[in-house]
Parts: C-alpha cells; sequence; structure tokens
C-alpha cells in the first residue's frame, strides 16, 4: 500500500520529497490522474491547486486539506 495518493479533478502541481529530501515526484497531475507515492517518511509535500485535489488518502485512509490551503496551495508533513 502506497503511503501517499492523490486524485486530481484538474491540473494540480505535486511536489513530494523523503526524509533525506530527495523529490519524489514534482510534476503537474493532469485531470482525473491518479499517483501512489510511496518514500522513507516523513515525507514532505505541496499541493498547488488545492481546489482541483479531488481526494488525498495517507496510508489508505482519507485525508482533509480543509482549512490548509488558504492561498490554495497546502503543504504538510506525512509521518
Amino acid at each position: 500500500m502506497p503511503i501517499l495518493r492523490l486524485a486530481a479533478k484538474g491540473e494540480v502541481w505535486v511536489q513530494v520529497k523523503d526524509s533525506k529530501g530527495a523529490v519524489l515526484i514534482q510534476r503537474n497531475l493532469q485531470t482525473k490522474e491518479v499517483v501512489n507515492v510511496s518514500g522513507a517518511p516523513p515525507l514532505s509535500v505541496v499541493l498547488g491547486r488545492v481546489n482541483e485535489i479531488e481526494s488525498v488518502q495517507v496510508r489508505g485512509k482519507p485525508f482533509s486539506l480543509v482549512g490548509m490551503s488558504p492561498d490554495n496551495v497546502a503543504r504538510f508533513e506525512v509521518k
């Protein structure tokens, strides 16, 4: 099971780094694209255009971005 699963309903910018700072993914997700990310936690996550995110799951459980993105950019860590 991936640590992080992202599903986009529109175009979203994603960057995820592992505990050593290595970039696991850094690119635009397209409409309806789903990506699974695994790496050495904690994962540092930056999502741009959060309003276009359909869902975020951490270890198979829903993760809410509510209140995390006043400027439509979410920054969080997955431990």
